[in-house]
């Protein structure tokens, strides 16, 4: 008896062990395959309401956080008491590549670009607290790149222009 006790808990142990070695495959095949694109939510740090003021200059830049495929902002600039520019910007994860669109808009609400497309551009890099957007087709609009970097309580926002060299360069760092 003695010995079929032994053999038992023998079997039993391999048993566990042999449970153990399929599921550690398991999660390493889960790891493997798992989408090492970023999403949507990579991006809420950019969430919130940022503002700046610089003279005359009040600008304003609000995100809300993701929901489903999406974060959507809008940027305002005031000049002296007169609102001059707008934007609405959405950021959406398309499936293939994660894109940022916007389209200015004065006043009015009149439309500044083309009103069948908007300014797009496409995810280039993203890490913690910086995301890089590059505009794929840069004779359809400026900038060329737009990039988020976040710091605390400051979201620094710099488009470039096709040349990092360029005069084309505006920064704008806003606060919470």
């Amino acid at each position: 008896m003695a010995m079929q006790s032994v053999r038992t808990v023998i079997s039993i142990a391999l048993a566990c062990a042999g449970l153990l070695t399929l599921r550690a495959a398991t999660s390493r095949a889960q790891d493997e395959s798992a989408d090492p694109r970023p999403s949507i939510k990579d991006l809420a740090w950019i969430a919130g309401d940022w503002r700046s003021e610089d003279g005359d200059n009040h600008l304003q830049e609000h995100w809300d956080a993701p929901l489903g495929d999406s974060m959507m902002g809008m940027f305002r600039w005031v000049r002296g008491d007169r609102l001059w520019i707008t934007e609405h910007i959405t950021i959406v994860d398309d499936g293939d590549k994660i894109v940022y669109r916007f389209r200015h808009f004065g006043r009015g609400l009149d439309a500044w670009e083309d009103k069948k497309d908007p300014i797009t551009f496409d995810l280039l890099s993203l890490s913690d607290g910086r995301a890089v957007f590059e505009n794929p087709d840069p004779s359809r609009g400026r900038p060329k790149r737009i990039l988020y970097l976040r710091d605390g309580d400051t979201l620094t926002v710099r488009l470039e222009g096709e040349n990092r060299e360029s005069p084309d360069i505006f920064v704008f760092k806003l606060n919470r």
